[in-house]
């Protein structure tokens, strides 16, 4: 058995990532690796899942595995994490209209970007929406996506298909929610949105993305269709992130911009007739 210490003064960046990913290439045959994160004050992982703080023992001791509830091969969790998701979204539209604010906005990226259109197709209060990275059906990405690979294995061998997987996954897709987002009660003509997606993304495949894109004319959305010249994850190297981060700020100041100037245009509108109606009775 091997032992791999690794140690490092509180709050040093990269320990944890270090060690998770250690296990995760520990060779095959050479027993599982055990992830044993000795933090007296609690750490990452064991905030993680949620465990609560035993000072002066070891917090955590689990053997490595993927435990993203987001996306797995549990249809119904990814399913109940989707929609808590998008309840979370519009709790802060409600929480923020509580304080005052009038109008809002909604940036989402990769799986991000599904939660802030379902948001939003629910909510007609969410006139600005950016989409960074985004796609249509969410079987389809989960199922012809690298990164998700270990689900799809996982779905398979359940004896499930690509066709089975998106009709079950259907109520956490976009692309069945097109007319929603676009129609009247949803603020649909109201809405200004930004699409972004790269040319080279295999774990939202380009066929996908170009789908949305044809699908947002199709409704009629008002969009801004944006192309970065890399893949999913090089979004977040140079030079990449740059031009996203300007694609994405460019819009969302441009699109806030035009909300506020909306909303004095039609203060001025409504001034006018009781500017009149004074003036009339003034007369009489």
């Amino acid at each position: 058995m091997a032992i791999v210490p690794l140690v490092a003064a509180k709050g040093s960046a990269g320990v944890t990532t270090a060690a998770l990913t250690l296990a995760a290439v520990w060779p095959e045959g050479r027993g599982a690796p055990l992830v044993v994160e000795c933090d007296p004050g609690g750490g990452d992982v064991a905030a993680r899942f949620g465990l609560g703080v035993i000072p002066g023992v070891v917090s955590l001791a689990a053997e490595l595995e993927r435990s993203d509830y987001a996306v797995s091969s549990n249809i119904g969790r990814t399913l109940s994490a989707c929609r808590q998701a998008v309840v979370d979204v519009r709790c802060c539209v409600d929480w923020l209209e509580e304080q005052g604010y009038e109008h809002f906005g909604v940036l989402g990226t990769s799986l991000g970007s599904c939660y802030a259109f379902l948001a939003s197709a629910h909510d007609p209060r969410i006139r600005v929406n950016a989409f960074n990275h985004a796609s249509t059906a969410f079987g389809d990405v989960t199922w012809a996506g690298q990164s998700t690979r270990h689900v799809k294995q996982a779905l398979g061998d359940a004896g499930l298909t690509q066709e089975r997987v998106r009709a079950l996954w259907a109520a956490a897709s976009p692309c069945y929610y097109y007319d929603k987002i676009a129609a009247a009660a949803a603020g649909g003509p109201g809405k200004r949105v930004l699409l972004v997606y790269a040319d080279y993304d295999l774990t939202f495949p380009r066929e996908y993305s170009l789908q949305v894109v044809d699908a947002f004319r199709g409704i009629g959305l008002n969009f801004e269709p944006r192309v970065l010249p890399c893949g999913h994850y090089t979004t977040g190297e140079s030079p990449y992130k740059f031009l996203d981060g300007w694609y994405l700020g460019w819009f969302v100041y441009r699109a806030f911009k035009a909300l506020r100037q909306e909303k004095a245009a039609g203060l001025r509108a409504a001034a006018v007739p009781a500017h009149e109606a004074e003036e009339e009775a003034v007369t009489r």
